[in-house]
């Protein structure tokens, strides 16, 4: 089994202990990937245990949309530095 070194738990394992494991997949969808409404989906991500690890895992993968790990898309982009087209950026002073 792959250990991911920056994780405390084997590769994408850390989604079993997700808030929203047990969400059905279009539910889920409807919460986490509406970008109008992301309200619903923060309120599961603020008590999740693997929060840290579903934030980082979008990081890493530089996932454009979305909520993971009580982060908007936006969020995302601005605390990394990318725009919308993917390109990173210098942070704003």
């Amino acid at each position: 089994m792959k250990i991911d070194a920056d994780c405390r738990f084997p590769t994408q394992e850390w989604r079993l202990y997700a808030a929203c494991a047990d969400l059905p997949p279009d539910e889920a969808d409807r919460i986490f990937f509406d970008l109008a409404v992301p309200n619903q989906a923060l309120a599961i991500c603020i008590d999740c245990p693997v929060a840290d690890e579903c934030r980082d895992f979008a990081t890493k993968n530089a996932i454009p949309y979305g909520v993971w790990g009580c982060e908007t898309a936006t969020e995302r982009r601005r605390r990394v530095g990318i725009n919308l087209a993917g390109d990173r950026v210098r942070a704003a002073a």
